[in-house]
């Protein structure tokens, strides 16, 4: 809650490139991490971090200027204690606990300025079709200019899902959100999703 911070791989060796890294990894949480603006929310980084089996990995609500860069997010299945939901546009909502729930590696809300969300990998580790697998989704982020770019996404049910307003068109020019060479593997569902809205070129 409005604070800055920074979750970084250690370099392992006395030599530079290092010869290994030491992963700072999330597992069966309900969120990995979870960020939201008060008054002043502050950038954050989370670099070469691992999210397994986390019902959401990253949940940012209106904080602008994240980094989330080569990170590696193992979906396909939630913790015990994650409340399951139906609507795949309200994570963590409790609508219905006999529903199957939803996953998500990433998940941008509310009129968030800009970040820098790349070089990330998203995969369906157990395979299981019954979770609903989703790797990055935004919703109701504005027009500002942002790019979800060379991110990698596997096996996943939706790669990337957007909903409401995520973008604008002036005089012929559009602008907000853009995706840019991201990757999409045995993906069971939609590469891209957009239920409640239009994709321009």
């Amino acid at each position: 809650f409005d604070a800055g911070f920074s979750v970084i791989a250690r370099g392992e060796g006395d030599t530079y490139p290092y010869s290994s890294y030491k992963h700072t990894t999330f597992t069966g949480l309900g969120y990995g991490i979870y960020t939201t603006k008060g008054t002043d929310g502050k950038p954050y980084i989370v670099k070469q971090a691992v999210f397994e089996d986390c019902g959401v990995g990253i949940r940012n609500v209106q904080v602008a200027g994240a980094t989330i860069l080569f990170n590696t997010f193992l979906l396909g299945k939630v913790p015990y204690i994650y409340v399951p939901i139906i609507d795949i546009g309200e994570p963590g909502e409790p609508i219905d606990t006999l529903a199957p729930p939803n996953q998500y590696g990433v998940v941008f809300e509310s009129a968030v300025a800009g970040f820098t969300c790349q070089e990330n990998l998203f995969m369906n580790k157990y395979g299981s079709e019954e979770l609903k697998t989703v790797g990055v989704f935004c919703k109701n982020m504005g027009f500002s200019n942002k790019t979800i770019r060379k991110n990698t996404f596997n096996g996943l049910n939706i790669g990337n899902l957007s909903n409401e307003n995520n973008g604008l068109s002036m005089s012929g020019m559009a602008q907000g959100l853009y995706y840019d060479c991201n990757i999409n593997l045995n993906v069971l569902d939609n590469d891209f999703s957009v239920p409640n809205g239009t994709i321009r070129p």
